[in-house]
């Protein structure tokens, strides 16, 4: 008798002992990804892409050693990579915290969200793939991960980008501003002006994609067909399409008359805007401008005014008076200056615009023949 009782009480402390190591019991449910079917495409939603999964009661060792877990236990992992931890777990965890689970009427099917619409590199706005995996806690797994992780899937979002293309009255051979709108940012994209030539598409320009994005170029005369496309990672999407008329040089505006020095009227003396014009009306050079820009920096604090000068060699004239001049010096953080306005008996109007490294600024115009 003895013997047998201490055999029992050796029995009960082992069961005691492994009890917490058994987490995923034998009979626990797994966990089973329900939707969207793996590798689908689903479109991109301002609410949230919902994934769902079953998310059964099981047994885990919170609260003693068969105490049971729910659908507060499970959370789901979003990622740009199908790479996982040591425990099984999605490694990369781009998107922000992961998404908790709320059950289902049935109390065993929970749906999470992929929920980055604010974020302007979310796969909700620029689409491509996107890989998730439901998981629930488990304090005493054997690998000591504190999870157990679901199958990995993934789906592939469809962008939803709206965007305008406008073009202004285009003269062949002189460069025009393409103006490319859209409510949506998009970190790190790029829109590129192309040009229809044959059967096939040709870059004219790029620049960074924002809410109201120039591309400056000029065309050959003739009806051309001009497109902008909107590069998101993977992802090229044409925002516009316009068929234009381009126009030949011919009935012009401006003439000797318009040529010679000109300067601001009345400026403030720590101003200056200063250019000539010459060839018949043709030509606008030595332009320089002074114009306050303003500086981000690393901090609030940092954050700074300063006065900047904006130049450029020359710029042709248009017929109908237009003027766009550009530089743009190496590299996307270059110096980049615009020159946009028109000149008419012998006055100017229009507006230069200055960008450089973290500092941006723009002056409206006005000078007349001194």
């Amino acid at each position: 008798m003895r013997r047998l009782a201490a055999t029992l009480l050796l029995s009960a402390a082992t069961l005691a002992c492994a009890a917490p190591a058994a987490l995923a019991l034998p009979g626990d449910a797994p966990i089973v990804p329900s939707g969207p079917a793996d590798g689908a495409t689903v479109p991109a939603n301002a609410a949230g892409i919902a994934v769902a999964y079953q998310c059964p009661a099981y047994r885990n060792d919170r609260g003693g050693p068969f105490a049971l877990g729910d659908a507060g236990d499970y959370e789901v992992r979003f990622s740009d990579t199908p790479a996982t931890e040591p425990g099984g777990r999605l490694a990369g965890q781009p998107y922000g915290s992961d998404a908790s689970a709320t059950v289902g009427a049935d109390g065993a099917t929970c749906t999470s969200l992929l929920d980055t619409y604010d974020n302007a590199s979310s796969p909700e706005i620029v689409g491509g793939r996107v890989y998730w995996q439901a998981y629930r806690e488990c304090v005493g797994c054997p690998d000591g991960s504190g999870y157990e992780a679901g199958p990995v899937r993934s789906f592939v979002v469809a962008p939803d980008i709206r965007a305008t293309l406008s073009a202004p009255r285009v003269d062949a051979g002189y460069l025009a501003v393409f103006t490319v709108r859209s409510a949506q940012p998009l970190g790190g994209a790029q829109v590129i002006l192309e040009q229809r030539r044959g059967g096939s598409w040709r870059a004219l320009t790029q620049r960074r994609f924002g809410e109201t994005t120039e591309l400056i170029a000029k065309l050959p005369r003739g009806k051309q067909t001009i497109r902008a496309v909107i590069a998101a990672g993977a992802q090229r999407i044409v925002a516009g399409t316009r068929m234009l008329t381009v126009r030949r040089d011919r009935g012009r505006t401006t003439s000797g008359r318009d040529d010679g020095r000109y300067a601001a009227r009345d400026a403030p003396k720590n101003s200056t805007l200063r250019f000539k014009v010459s060839g018949d009306g043709r030509t606008l050079r030595d332009f320089r401008a002074s114009l306050t820009a303003f500086c981000i920096g690393s901090t609030i604090e940092d954050n700074r005014f300063i006065i900047a000068f904006a130049a450029l060699r020359s710029a042709r004239i248009a017929p109908d008076g237009s003027v766009t001049g550009l530089l743009q010096l190496e590299g996307e953080d270059g110096t980049r200056v615009v020159l946009t306005g028109r000149l008419r008996r012998g006055r100017f109007r229009g507006e230069v615009d200055i960008g450089f490294s973290t500092c941006s600024g723009s002056r409206k115009l006005e000078a007349v023949i001194v």
